[in-house]
C-alpha cells in the first residue's frame, strides 16, 4: 500500500495544479447535479429510443465532459499547442465514436437472443430466461466493442507504445494492489446491509434460472461472473489504456483529469454513490498507469470491486 500512496503523493505533487482541479471540481458537481438532480440522461434517452438519435446523444454526451476538461487543464500549458495537431483531432473523434458505438451496441445482446431462441432453447424461455443469457452476452460485447477497435488503433497508429497500451505482466506486482483491494471488503460489507445497495445488485439472482434448468445456484451465479469480470478487461484497456497511455504522447501528465471526467459520466445512469466513487478510483488507477505503465492492477481492483460487490450482496440475498 506504501508503493500506491508514493505513486499518488509524487504525482500530485509534480502535476497538481490547484487552479485547474478546482475548476474540474466545480464542473463534476455541476455535471452531477443536471444528471443526478434533473435526470437528463434518463429522461433524454426516455424521449430518443432510436438508434441514430441515441449515437449522435452519446457523441455530444462524451465530447462535452472530455473537450471541456482538456481546454481546463491545458489552459496556460505547454501542452496547448497540441490542440492543433489535426492527429490529436482525430485520435479525440475516434474514441468518442468507439464510447458512442459501444453505448449503441448493447442492443445487440437482444437481438442475437431473439435470432437464437430456437436453436439454444429447447421450449419456450420465460423472461427471466433470457434476461440471464443477455447479460452474459452484453458483457462479451463490452469487452469486444471497447478492446477491439482500441487494438485495431494501436497496431495502425501507435505501435511504439509497448504491450498494447500497458497490457503486461513483466515486472508487475501484485502485493499492493491486492492490500488495495482487501481494504475494500468493510466498506463492501457494510454497503451490503443498505436496501439501496441491495436494489441494483447483484446483478445475476440466479434463482429463477435454477429453479426452469434444475441447475446450482453456484454454477448460474460463477457462469455470469465470469463473464461480468471480462467486462473490466476492455474497461480498463480504454480509459486506462488508450485514454492515458495512448494520450500522454499530446498531452503529457495533463492526460489524466480528461478520462477522470469522461470516466464519470460513464458511470451517469448507476447509483450515485457508484458515480462519484468512479471519480476517485480512476484518479488513482489513472495515476498507477502513468507511474508503472502498466493497466494490470487496474484490471485486477476493477474485477475484484466488482465481483465482491456482486458477492456481498448475493450472500445477503440467499440469507433473507
Amino acid at each position: 500500500m506504501g508503493t500506491i500512496l508514493s505513486h499518488l503523493k509524487q504525482y500530485v505533487r509534480e502535476n497538481a495544479r490547484p487552479w485547474s482541479y478546482l475548476l474540474v471540481a466545480a464542473f463534476l458537481i455541476v455535471a452531477f447535479y443536471v444528471n443526478y438532480g434533473l435526470d437528463f440522461k434518463g429522461s433524454t434517452l426516455r424521449v430518443h429510443r432510436s438508434v441514430p438519435r441515441n449515437l449522435v446523444f452519446y457523441l455530444v454526451f462524451f465530447a462535452v465532459p472530455y473537450i471541456s476538461t482538456l481546454l481546463i487543464v491545458l489552459c496556460g500549458s505547454e501542452e496547448a499547442k497540441r490542440l492543433r495537431e489535426r492527429r490529436f483531432w482525430l485520435t479525440c473523434g475516434f474514441m468518442l465514436v468507439v464510447l458512442a458505438l459501444n453505448r449503441t451496441a448493447l442492443r445487440i445482446p437482444e437481438l442475437v437472443i431473439s435470432h437464437l431462441e430456437p436453436v439454444i432453447f429447447h421450449q419456450k424461455p420465460g423472461a427471466f430466461e433470457i434476461i440471464y443469457w443477455q447479460r452474459c452476452l452484453v458483457n462479451l460485447v463490452r469487452l469486444a466493442a471497447l478492446g477491439g477497435p482500441v487494438w485495431v488503433f494501436w497496431k495502425l497508429f501507435q505501435k511504439e507504445i509497448p504491450h498494447f497500451y500497458g497490457l503486461q505482466w513483466r515486472g508487475f506486482h501484485w502485493r499492493p494492489y491486492l492490500i488495495m483491494l482487501a481494504l475494500m471488503v468493510p466498506p463492501i460489507v457494510w454497503a451490503s446491509f443498505q436496501s439501496s445497495f441491495l436494489e441494483t445488485y447483484p446483478l445475476c439472482r440466479p434463482n429463477s434460472l435454477t429453479h426452469i434448468h434444475d441447475w446450482p445456484v453456484w454454477m448460474t451465479y460463477t457462469l455470469h461472473e465470469f463473464f461480468y469480470a471480462l467486462r473490466f478487461i476492455g474497461v480498463e484497456i480504454f480509459f486506462r489504456g488508450f485514454l492515458v497511455l495512448g494520450m500522454v504522447r499530446w498531452l503529457g501528465k495533463a492526460t489524466l483529469l480528461p478520462m477522470v471526467v469522461l470516466y464519470a459520466f460513464w458511470h451517469f445512469g448507476k447509483p450515485f454513490p457508484e458515480a462519484l466513487g468512479s471519480v476517485f478510483g480512476s484518479y488513482i488507477l489513472g495515476v498507477l498507469a502513468l507511474r508503472t505503465k502498466s493497466i494490470n492492477g487496474g484490471i485486477l481492483i476493477h474485477m475484484g470491486i466488482a465481483l465482491l460487490m456482486n458477492l456481498a450482496a448475493f450472500i445477503q440475498h440467499q440469507v433473507r
